[in-house]
Protein backbone atom coordinates (compact mmCIF):
# COMPACT_ATOMS: atom_id res chain seq x y z
CA UNK A 1 0.00 0.00 0.00
CA UNK A 2 0.97 3.73 -0.38
CA UNK A 3 0.10 6.75 1.29
CA UNK A 4 0.62 10.60 1.37
CA UNK A 5 -0.91 13.28 3.10
CA UNK A 6 -3.51 13.66 0.33
CA UNK A 7 -6.69 12.20 0.92
CA UNK A 8 -6.78 9.91 -2.32
CA UNK A 9 -2.77 9.19 -2.26
CA UNK A 10 -3.88 6.30 -0.28
CA UNK A 11 -4.51 3.34 -2.46
CA UNK A 12 -7.90 2.37 -0.72
CA UNK A 13 -8.92 5.75 -0.34
CA UNK A 14 -8.49 6.03 -4.60
CA UNK A 15 -10.41 2.51 -4.68
CA UNK A 16 -13.12 3.70 -2.08
CA UNK A 17 -13.49 6.91 -4.41
CA UNK A 18 -14.11 4.68 -7.42
CA UNK A 19 -16.74 2.04 -5.85
CA UNK A 20 -18.78 5.37 -4.81
CA UNK A 21 -18.68 6.38 -8.32
CA UNK A 22 -19.84 3.24 -9.24
CA UNK A 23 -22.53 3.32 -6.67
CA UNK A 24 -23.65 6.75 -7.02
CA UNK A 25 -26.25 6.63 -9.15
CA UNK A 26 -28.42 4.03 -7.33
CA UNK A 27 -32.14 5.42 -6.76
CA UNK A 28 -31.49 5.36 -2.62
CA UNK A 29 -31.01 7.70 -0.24
CA UNK A 30 -27.65 8.56 1.20
CA UNK A 31 -28.43 6.24 4.51
CA UNK A 32 -28.55 3.61 2.14
CA UNK A 33 -25.69 3.92 0.00
CA UNK A 34 -23.48 4.24 3.14
CA UNK A 35 -24.45 1.66 4.44
CA UNK A 36 -23.87 -0.41 1.39
CA UNK A 37 -20.13 1.05 1.01
CA UNK A 38 -19.74 -0.15 4.91
CA UNK A 39 -21.01 -3.60 4.16
CA UNK A 40 -18.76 -4.20 1.08
CA UNK A 41 -15.73 -2.43 2.60
CA UNK A 42 -13.13 -5.00 3.55
CA UNK A 43 -10.86 -2.84 6.18
CA UNK A 44 -11.36 -1.63 9.30
CA UNK A 45 -13.26 1.83 9.98
CA UNK A 46 -12.79 2.14 13.63
CA UNK A 47 -11.38 5.39 14.12
CA UNK A 48 -8.47 4.05 16.18
CA UNK A 49 -7.10 2.12 13.65
CA UNK A 50 -5.06 2.40 10.66
CA UNK A 51 -6.61 3.67 7.62
CA UNK A 52 -10.15 4.01 9.86
CA UNK A 53 -10.04 7.99 9.57
CA UNK A 54 -9.26 7.95 6.47
CA UNK A 55 -12.53 5.84 5.05
CA UNK A 56 -14.75 8.52 7.17
CA UNK A 57 -12.95 11.41 5.11
CA UNK A 58 -13.33 10.20 1.91
CA UNK A 59 -16.96 9.00 2.07
CA UNK A 60 -17.16 12.70 3.34
CA UNK A 61 -15.57 14.16 0.59
CA UNK A 62 -17.35 12.07 -2.04
CA UNK A 63 -20.51 12.77 -0.75
CA UNK A 64 -20.23 16.83 -0.44
CA UNK A 65 -19.09 16.90 -3.75
CA UNK A 66 -21.83 14.86 -5.03
CA UNK A 67 -24.88 16.06 -2.97
CA UNK A 68 -25.76 13.20 -0.95
CA UNK A 69 -26.64 13.55 2.52
CA UNK A 70 -26.05 11.24 5.62
CA UNK A 71 -25.58 12.60 8.94
CA UNK A 72 -23.51 10.37 10.14
CA UNK A 73 -20.89 10.33 7.94
CA UNK A 74 -20.64 14.28 8.23
CA UNK A 75 -20.59 13.93 11.76
CA UNK A 76 -17.72 11.18 12.21
CA UNK A 77 -16.06 13.01 9.84
CA UNK A 78 -16.30 16.33 12.29
CA UNK A 79 -15.37 13.94 15.50
CA UNK A 80 -12.40 12.89 13.44
CA UNK A 81 -11.11 16.43 13.20
CA UNK A 82 -12.08 17.21 16.89
CA UNK A 83 -10.01 14.43 18.27
CA UNK A 84 -7.13 14.25 15.87
CA UNK A 85 -7.98 10.86 15.12
CA UNK A 86 -6.57 10.88 11.51
CA UNK A 87 -3.30 12.76 12.96
CA UNK A 88 -2.92 9.94 15.24
CA UNK A 89 -3.03 7.70 12.53
CA UNK A 90 -0.49 9.19 10.26
CA UNK A 91 1.88 10.29 13.30
CA UNK A 92 1.75 6.34 14.03
CA UNK A 93 2.60 5.85 10.26
CA UNK A 94 5.85 8.02 10.55
CA UNK A 95 4.43 11.04 8.97
CA UNK A 96 6.63 14.28 9.35
CA UNK A 97 5.98 16.85 11.31
CA UNK A 98 5.87 19.03 8.35
CA UNK A 99 3.30 16.80 6.32
CA UNK A 100 1.00 15.91 9.64
CA UNK A 101 0.98 20.38 9.03
CA UNK A 102 0.05 19.22 5.52
CA UNK A 103 -2.41 16.98 6.49
CA UNK A 104 -3.79 18.64 8.94
CA UNK A 105 -4.78 21.39 6.55
CA UNK A 106 -6.62 18.81 4.17
CA UNK A 107 -8.95 17.76 6.81
CA UNK A 108 -9.36 21.08 7.80
CA UNK A 109 -10.57 22.17 4.61
CA UNK A 110 -13.04 19.66 4.07
CA UNK A 111 -14.40 20.02 7.63
CA UNK A 112 -15.16 23.23 6.12
CA UNK A 113 -17.09 22.24 2.82
CA UNK A 114 -18.78 19.71 5.08
CA UNK A 115 -20.34 22.09 7.90
CA UNK A 116 -21.75 24.08 5.00
CA UNK A 117 -22.35 21.66 2.07
CA UNK A 118 -23.17 22.13 -1.16
CA UNK A 119 -26.62 22.04 -1.73
CA UNK A 120 -28.58 18.55 -1.89
CA UNK A 121 -28.63 16.81 -5.26
CA UNK A 122 -32.25 14.77 -5.67
CA UNK A 123 -31.11 11.55 -5.89
CA UNK A 124 -31.33 9.74 -9.05
CA UNK A 125 -35.36 8.55 -9.69
CA UNK A 126 -34.77 5.65 -12.72
CA UNK A 127 -37.31 3.32 -13.03
CA UNK A 128 -35.55 0.54 -14.73
CA UNK A 129 -31.69 -0.68 -13.26
CA UNK A 130 -29.21 -0.27 -15.84
CA UNK A 131 -29.13 -2.73 -18.87
CA UNK A 132 -27.32 -6.59 -18.36
CA UNK A 133 -25.61 -5.70 -21.67
CA UNK A 134 -24.63 -9.50 -21.94
CA UNK A 135 -26.97 -12.70 -22.61
CA UNK A 136 -26.25 -16.15 -20.42
CA UNK A 137 -24.88 -18.08 -22.77
CA UNK A 138 -23.46 -15.61 -25.32
CA UNK A 139 -19.68 -16.41 -26.41
CA UNK A 140 -17.21 -14.32 -27.52
CA UNK A 141 -14.15 -13.36 -29.39
CA UNK A 142 -11.48 -11.33 -28.72
CA UNK A 143 -7.51 -10.90 -29.90
CA UNK A 144 -4.74 -11.68 -27.61
CA UNK A 145 -1.54 -10.61 -26.69
CA UNK A 146 0.26 -13.69 -25.28
CA UNK A 147 -2.26 -14.40 -22.93
CA UNK A 148 -3.64 -11.06 -22.71
CA UNK A 149 -6.77 -9.37 -23.94
CA UNK A 150 -6.96 -5.48 -24.35
CA UNK A 151 -7.24 -4.08 -21.11
CA UNK A 152 -11.14 -3.38 -21.06
CA UNK A 153 -10.69 0.33 -19.80
CA UNK A 154 -8.26 1.34 -22.01
CA UNK A 155 -10.08 3.25 -25.21
CA UNK A 156 -8.32 1.62 -29.05
CA UNK A 157 -5.19 3.83 -29.59
CA UNK A 158 -4.05 4.54 -26.19
CA UNK A 159 -1.92 0.79 -25.57
CA UNK A 160 0.14 0.72 -28.73
CA UNK A 161 2.18 -1.82 -27.50
CA UNK A 162 -0.67 -3.99 -27.49
CA UNK A 163 -0.07 -6.07 -30.92
CA UNK A 164 -2.45 -9.17 -31.19
CA UNK A 165 -1.12 -12.52 -32.29
CA UNK A 166 -3.36 -14.79 -31.72
CA UNK A 167 -7.76 -15.26 -30.30
CA UNK A 168 -9.24 -15.67 -27.38
CA UNK A 169 -13.13 -16.97 -26.28
CA UNK A 170 -15.61 -16.48 -23.46
CA UNK A 171 -18.60 -17.37 -22.11
CA UNK A 172 -21.26 -15.58 -19.91
CA UNK A 173 -22.05 -18.32 -17.75
CA UNK A 174 -24.12 -16.12 -15.08
CA UNK A 175 -26.18 -13.13 -14.62
CA UNK A 176 -27.69 -11.41 -12.08
CA UNK A 177 -28.46 -8.20 -9.85
CA UNK A 178 -26.59 -6.91 -7.04
CA UNK A 179 -28.55 -4.11 -4.34
CA UNK A 180 -31.44 -5.55 -6.76
CA UNK A 181 -29.77 -2.21 -9.36
CA UNK A 182 -26.53 -3.05 -10.21
CA UNK A 183 -25.97 -5.69 -13.27
CA UNK A 184 -23.08 -8.26 -12.16
CA UNK A 185 -22.02 -11.28 -15.11
CA UNK A 186 -19.85 -13.91 -14.62
CA UNK A 187 -17.92 -14.84 -18.05
CA UNK A 188 -15.46 -18.02 -18.05
CA UNK A 189 -12.77 -18.30 -20.57
CA UNK A 190 -12.52 -21.11 -23.42
CA UNK A 191 -9.94 -23.82 -24.39
CA UNK A 192 -9.95 -22.62 -28.03
CA UNK A 193 -7.10 -22.64 -30.51
CA UNK A 194 -5.39 -18.98 -30.21
CA UNK A 195 -4.17 -19.11 -33.88
CA UNK A 196 -7.09 -18.45 -35.70
CA UNK A 197 -10.52 -16.74 -35.05
CA UNK A 198 -12.67 -19.43 -33.34
CA UNK A 199 -16.48 -20.04 -34.52
CA UNK A 200 -19.28 -21.20 -32.51
CA UNK A 201 -18.45 -24.69 -33.22
CA UNK A 202 -14.84 -24.10 -31.52
CA UNK A 203 -16.39 -22.76 -28.66
CA UNK A 204 -19.04 -26.08 -28.40
CA UNK A 205 -16.04 -28.34 -28.37
CA UNK A 206 -13.94 -26.46 -25.75
CA UNK A 207 -13.54 -26.33 -22.45
CA UNK A 208 -14.97 -23.51 -19.97
CA UNK A 209 -12.16 -22.61 -17.23
CA UNK A 210 -13.91 -22.05 -14.41
CA UNK A 211 -14.45 -20.59 -11.95
CA UNK A 212 -16.33 -17.66 -13.54
CA UNK A 213 -14.95 -14.20 -13.46
CA UNK A 214 -17.13 -11.80 -11.93
CA UNK A 215 -17.48 -8.29 -13.49
CA UNK A 216 -19.98 -4.98 -14.22
CA UNK A 217 -20.89 -5.57 -17.96
CA UNK A 218 -20.11 -2.79 -20.13
CA UNK A 219 -20.73 -2.18 -24.42
CA UNK A 220 -17.82 0.23 -24.12
CA UNK A 221 -15.42 -2.24 -22.63
CA UNK A 222 -16.48 -5.37 -24.77
CA UNK A 223 -15.90 -2.42 -27.71
CA UNK A 224 -12.49 -1.70 -26.19
CA UNK A 225 -11.41 -5.68 -26.19
CA UNK A 226 -12.67 -5.83 -29.90
CA UNK A 227 -15.12 -8.53 -28.54
CA UNK A 228 -17.49 -10.36 -31.39
CA UNK A 229 -20.37 -12.16 -30.19
CA UNK A 230 -20.22 -15.86 -32.01
CA UNK A 231 -23.36 -16.94 -30.95
CA UNK A 232 -25.84 -17.92 -28.21
CA UNK A 233 -26.13 -21.26 -26.64
CA UNK A 234 -28.62 -22.21 -23.90
CA UNK A 235 -27.15 -23.09 -20.82
CA UNK A 236 -28.29 -25.56 -17.87
CA UNK A 237 -28.90 -22.97 -14.88
CA UNK A 238 -28.24 -26.23 -12.94
CA UNK A 239 -24.62 -26.61 -14.68
CA UNK A 240 -23.46 -23.21 -15.40
CA UNK A 241 -24.19 -22.21 -11.67
CA UNK A 242 -21.21 -24.94 -11.13
CA UNK A 243 -19.23 -21.49 -12.72
CA UNK A 244 -19.77 -19.02 -9.90
CA UNK A 245 -17.05 -18.58 -8.17
CA UNK A 246 -16.27 -20.20 -4.20
CA UNK A 247 -15.49 -16.90 -2.17
CA UNK A 248 -11.57 -17.48 -0.07
CA UNK A 249 -12.30 -15.32 2.64
CA UNK A 250 -8.62 -15.39 3.30
CA UNK A 251 -8.25 -12.96 0.35
CA UNK A 252 -7.61 -9.48 0.87
CA UNK A 253 -11.27 -8.84 -1.46
CA UNK A 254 -12.85 -12.09 -2.18
CA UNK A 255 -14.51 -12.52 -5.47
CA UNK A 256 -18.20 -11.94 -4.77
CA UNK A 257 -21.34 -10.43 -6.56
CA UNK A 258 -21.14 -7.73 -4.24
CA UNK A 259 -17.35 -7.01 -4.63
CA UNK A 260 -18.09 -7.03 -8.47
CA UNK A 261 -20.64 -4.39 -7.56
CA UNK A 262 -19.12 -1.66 -5.53
CA UNK A 263 -15.50 -2.16 -7.19
CA UNK A 264 -16.73 -2.16 -10.46
CA UNK A 265 -14.77 -4.84 -12.16
CA UNK A 266 -14.63 -5.37 -15.46
CA UNK A 267 -14.23 -8.01 -18.06
CA UNK A 268 -11.02 -10.63 -16.82
CA UNK A 269 -11.06 -13.70 -19.42
CA UNK A 270 -7.31 -14.55 -21.57
CA UNK A 271 -6.56 -17.29 -24.29
CA UNK A 272 -4.51 -19.92 -24.51
CA UNK A 273 -6.25 -21.90 -22.10
CA UNK A 274 -5.64 -25.04 -20.89
CA UNK A 275 -8.10 -27.90 -18.91
CA UNK A 276 -7.54 -27.18 -15.27
CA UNK A 277 -9.03 -29.05 -12.33
CA UNK A 278 -12.24 -26.83 -12.65
CA UNK A 279 -12.67 -27.13 -15.90
CA UNK A 280 -16.00 -27.99 -17.64
CA UNK A 281 -16.83 -29.14 -21.55
CA UNK A 282 -19.19 -26.20 -22.79
CA UNK A 283 -21.11 -29.46 -24.02
CA UNK A 284 -22.00 -30.24 -20.27
CA UNK A 285 -23.27 -27.27 -19.92
CA UNK A 286 -25.96 -27.14 -22.59
CA UNK A 287 -29.31 -28.00 -21.23
CA UNK A 288 -30.68 -31.06 -22.27
CA UNK A 289 -34.22 -29.48 -23.45
CA UNK A 290 -32.23 -27.20 -26.43
CA UNK A 291 -33.49 -28.46 -29.99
Amino acid sequence: MTWGVSLYADDSAADLRNTIRALGDMPVSGERLFEILLANHHDSVALKDSGGPTFWLVVADQFERRGIRCAKVFDTAKEIAATGADHRDFESRGASPTDLRKRDAVVAALIGRISHPRPERPRPQAKSPPPFVVEVGQVYSFPIMGRKAWNPWAKEGTTPWFVPDGWGAMLVGVRLRVFDWIPVCGVTSLTVEPNREPTLDDALAAQAVGPCSLCVPRRSHLKHMRAKLLGTVDLDPAAAAALMPVPNEDEAIPMTPENAAAIGWSFHAFGRQSPGSHSIPVANLISRTSS
